[in-house]
């Protein structure tokens, strides 16, 4: 499940609609608009997610990310983490030099599925959705495991 709140652009339509196009091509549910208008709604939204859903696992931004909803969703996951096994944090464009991955797995497989994900926000300008910013964190991580393309965690709780 995806989470998107606000949305603070010009072309706020066309990226509710790239987000739900980039979930459903990821095989996620997309959450977006007015039910997660308010921390209230948000907050009880997750609640009621984890506690249907009994999730193994919650991936959230980094702690130290500076955009104002990504600092919001580490607090308010964070509240609810007790109830999952597993927490993991990834980096955004906006994650600061705090950002200390212990954890990296090989995406190679799925990179082709992220691309087509990626693919759905090229109109909207932003720099950090394009596939060469995706290639480009991947192989940077890499280094830490084969210098394949990788994802990179910080892991909160438990084991991956």
């Amino acid at each position: 499940m995806l989470f998107r709140s606000r949305i603070d652009a010009s072309d706020a339509d066309a990226v509710r609609v790239a987000t739900k196009k980039a979930s459903k091509q990821m095989g996620l549910q997309a959450v977006v608009g007015k039910a997660l208008d308010t921390t209230e709604r948000r907050t009880a939204l997750l609640e009621k997610a984890i506690n249907d859903l009994r999730p193994s696992a919650m991936y959230i931004p980094a702690m130290d990310d500076s955009h104002p909803e990504r600092m919001e969703a580490f607090g308010v996951s964070q509240s609810f983490s007790v109830a999952v096994d597993t927490v993991l944090v990834y980096q955004t464009a906006t994650s600061g030099l705090d950002f200390r991955p212990t954890h990296f797995v090989d995406i190679a497989e799925q990179m082709p599925t992220k691309l087509k994900a990626l693919s759905a926000f090229k109109d909207s300008g932003r720099k950090d959705l394009t596939a060469e910013m995706a290639h480009a964190y991947a192989h940077y991580w890499g280094r830490y495991h084969e210098f394949s393309e990788v994802e990179a965690f910080e892991i909160i709780k438990g084991k991956p």
